[in-house]
């Protein structure tokens, strides 16, 4: 008599199976993860190279504007109208913010960035992200959602970092330091995934500090 073979596997088999598969989309994940974070990572540099390029060219534009300082007289009017901004109404003139930058570079995302507290200590924090002068849904507001500074460029208009003070310094109002003319500075900030923050601080169109440092939650400095 002969007797009929089974064609299936049997349970030790599809484990194995099973296993192997894991081992192989674990690996797939990881490797997928790695080379994600290095194109973010590129990403964010070519961002920080792109908003000094445009910090260059903002100071020309106030200075074709007639104004030497980081306020426009003659602010965008596309995409976004900016002369009906309470700002522009009450002074004359548009502070240099996020929302005005995206008017001039439409393609990019910038954050508005603001600081609780100056000097050495206080936090960063986020209050909208804007694109082609419009802000995002769900960024209003000051939060500490990281996530959407990533692929951004951050705008400080009112906090920068004094290199030779060694702390960050209030561009609208600095008591500390009465002689310094107000809104000449300026300070942009770019984050990778990796916590790592990459700025450059502007005084009167030039650079007077740049590097990187811990971003440490929004609570670090160079």
């Amino acid at each position: 008599m002969k007797h009929r073979s089974d064609a299936g596997f049997t349970l030790v088999e599809l484990m194995i199976a099973i296993i192997i598969l894991s081992i192989l989309v674990g690996l797939a994940v990881a490797v997928y993860l790695s080379v994600r974070r290095r194109a973010e990572s590129a990403t964010t540099r070519a961002n920080y190279r792109s908003a000094e390029d445009m910090m260059n060219a903002l100071w020309v534009r106030l200075m074709d504007n007639g104004a030497d300082e980081y306020r426009d007289p003659d602010p965008p009017t596309g995409p976004v109208n900016l002369r009906p901004h309470g700002y522009f109404v009450a002074n004359g003139c548009m502070y240099t913010n996020g929302q005005y930058m995206s008017c001039l570079e439409t393609k990019t995302y910038f954050t508005n960035l603001n600081r609780v507290g100056g000097g050495s200590g206080g936090r960063w924090t986020v209050n909208g992200v804007y694109r082609a002068g419009v802000l995002k849904p769900g960024t209003g507001g000051n939060n500490s959602d990281w996530t959407n500074m990533y692929g951004t460029v951050g705008i400080s208009w009112e906090y920068y970092w004094d290199s030779e003070a060694g702390e960050y310094r209030d561009n609208e109002n600095d008591y500390s330091n009465p002689t310094r003319e107000e809104y000449k500075q300026m300070m942009i900030v770019v984050l990778d995934w990796d916590g790592t923050a990459y700025y450059t601080s502007y005084t009167g169109g030039s650079i007077i500090g740049a590097g990187s440092f811990d971003w440490d939650n929004g609570r670090g400095h160079p």
